[in-house]
């Protein structure tokens, strides 16, 4: 079953561009908090998917966030070097990278996976930047669900939350009174809607101002 994190009802979600242009101001406490809400999440189970312990990883992703406040006040979005989801792969890597100097000057060695891709090989953070990319995948598929239950009312949040525990087709139809050929129609319908949420939320992330 994913897990889904839920934003206050009713509250519509702030484009990360929008964001990215309040926290560039530097004084926007509340952008900050909206912000880590968003990514800390992403960047502890990006770290977490490296080997790092559960203490390890918060550690290491509250110095990306460090490095996240310093930097992006001056953030300028570039198509070519990959805009935002690239550039806070980069501040992650950076950050995973200290604190590997860090742990291996206190006598702790990390994990092999922690520290593939912080070596400065090609391929090496090639594949530290795929198992990123997929991890940014999986927090947009939980950004869009999250989403959808926040809106959603009747069965269609009833057949989404049932389906992500697993529940057969059968089963859900009988709960909710439905065939089961209606309820594998609403289910396609969710992959739909969700696929467009997706959609909207990386146009969001990676287009420029314009």
């Amino acid at each position: 079953m994913v897990e889904v994190a839920h934003r206050p009802p009713n509250q519509p979600p702030t484009t990360s561009l929008t964001l990215l242009g309040r926290l560039s101001r530097g004084d926007d406490a509340e952008a900050w908090r909206e912000f880590d809400g968003r990514y800390r999440g992403l960047i502890v189970r990006y770290l977490r998917g490296r080997g790092l312990q559960v203490a390890d990883a918060e550690d290491c992703a509250q110095a990306v966030m460090g490095k996240l406040v310093r930097g992006l006040r001056n953030f300028k979005y570039d198509s070519e070097r990959g805009g935002f989801r690239a550039y806070l792969y980069r501040c992650t890597r950076s950050a995973l990278s200290d604190f590997a100097a860090r742990m291996k000057r206190n006598g702790r060695v990390l994990p092999l996976d922690a520290v593939v891709g912080v070596n400065g090989s090609q391929a090496d953070d090639d594949s530290g930047y795929a198992v990123f990319e997929q991890e940014w995948v999986d927090h947009h598929y939980r950004l869009a669900v999250s989403r959808y239950l926040d809106v959603s009312e009747g069965h269609g949040s009833d057949i989404l939350r049932a389906t992500l525990a697993g529940t057969p087709a059968r089963v859900i139809g009988e709960r909710l009174g439905m065939t089961e050929n209606g309820v594998h129609k609403a289910q396609q319908r969710l992959r739909e809607r969700l696929k467009a949420l997706i959609a909207e939320q990386v146009r969001d992330e990676e287009l420029g101002d314009g």
